[in-house]
């Protein structure tokens, strides 16, 4: 903790926080690139999507937006002087998207994943016998199962970062409070010796 507050009061601190926010809106949009240029072509062949791709392509949508809106946010704003409600609710929006990109590097994983396929019926059934090596093609790319891993990731240093900020705020009020409180009773045991000597 003595690192991440010394780092906090750093001139480098806002810098570092508008590089981690850019970093998630280029992660994010990415991903919703790579995704959809498949979705286009699977919509070609089959006229349908199933319910995990649209879910996954829904999630990558929303994670540009908000992360363009926040990177915006970062240059507009000074890191200590952003309101506490907008505090709260970039912890908790932060905190949402490290669970929406885990869910979906599970749906496009590399085996398994059921948004990660490129191909479905007979076809998709005799890819998966070869484990997909002679047909490549009946996968999505990589792109997006690591650039969601890559999201999670920022997300998550981002709400730590949150998390011992909120700390370090709350000791820094108690604390003063402490010493207010001290130095009443202080006063008020001064006064009254001096109110018991006359």
């Amino acid at each position: 903790m003595g690192f991440l507050d010394t780092f906090r009061r750093s001139k480098f601190y806002p810098t570092f926080l508008r590089i981690l926010r850019f970093l998630q809106f280029a992660s994010a949009i990415s991903s919703l690139i790579v995704f959809s240029l498949r979705i286009r072509k699977l919509l070609h062949l089959y006229q349908n999507l199933s319910t995990a791709t649209g879910a996954v392509e829904g999630i990558l949508v929303a994670a540009v937006a908000y992360t363009l809106i926040t990177t915006a946010l970062t240059f507009c704003l000074k890191a200590n002087n952003a309101p506490i409600f907008l505090r709260w609710a970039l912890i908790v929006l932060d905190l949402a998207f490290v669970g929406a990109f885990i869910a979906v590097a599970v749906e496009t994983r590399p085996n398994g994943g059921v948004a990660g396929l490129a191909c479905y019926g007979e076809r998709e059934e005799v890819a998966r016998e070869s484990n997909y090596v002679n047909d490549p093609d009946c996968r999505f790319p990589l792109g997006t199962f690591l650039t969601a891993i890559v999201s999670t990731l920022l997300h998550t240093l981002t709400l730590i970062f949150h998390e011992a900020k909120k700390h370090r705020h709350e000791h820094t009020v108690v604390k003063h409070q402490k010493e207010i409180d001290h130095e009443n009773r202080n006063s008020e045991i001064t006064d009254y010796t001096r109110s018991s000597n006359v």
